[in-house]
């Protein structure tokens, strides 16, 4: 039986990602089972905070963007930034000087330095965004140690050589959008007396 339990909360309720239609209805299911059995049943809600995807969190305004995932850095700064993608290498001190890169987005490739130092330098070097690339094949997340006050995102490295690849054609111009939206959700709560 806990199987088809399982079954039918994957086909009718999935997927189910926090703060969601489906994820209320499946709360709802669960708590129906419960109740079921002779359990009280009821929602505890609570709010969560989920990174918002329309508009995507990287744009490529190009005929031919590349497509993939961008996932913001643990403590990116918020908001929406455009500019003309720069590659600055693995922004080492030689890679960027303070002011020369004013109303860009830098492409930096990871390896190296930490995260927070690449973010620190390409912000000093007046970017409005910092896109980081991995430095071997996949994608991966990571964690800037203070908060950005610049959207700072991480990309596959597939993705990451495409875009240099479009970046030969001329120039690139991409938007970056870092917005956090705190959602309503509910954990089940069931009780049995006695």
């Amino acid at each position: 039986q806990g199987f088809d339990l399982l079954v039918q909360l994957t086909e009718n309720h999935s997927p189910r990602t926090s703060a969601t239609d489906k994820e209320r209805a499946a709360a709802l299911y669960i708590s129906r089972l419960f109740s079921d059995l002779g359990y009280s049943t009821g929602l505890r809600p609570f709010t969560v905070d989920l990174i918002r995807t329309d508009p995507p969190v990287l744009q490529v305004h190009s005929e031919n963007p590349p497509t993939g995932r961008a996932v913001p850095l643990t403590l990116s700064g918020q908001g929406e930034a455009s500019g003309v993608l720069t590659n600055v290498g693995r922004a080492s001190p030689n890679d960027i000087e303070a002011g020369s890169l004013e109303g860009r987005v830098a492409l930096i490739e990871r390896g190296v330095n930490t995260f927070q130092d690449k973010v620190a330098r390409a912000t000093e070097a007046g970017v409005v965004a910092a896109v980081i690339y991995n430095n071997r094949s996949g994608s991966f997340s990571g964690r800037l140690t203070t908060r950005s006050s610049i959207p700072a995102v991480s990309l596959s490295r597939e993705i990451g050589e495409a875009l240099l690849a479009l970046m030969e054609t001329g120039e690139v111009v991409v938007t970056i959008s870092v917005v956090i939206e705190a959602r309503d959700s509910a954990n089940v709560v069931a009780e049995l007396s006695g």
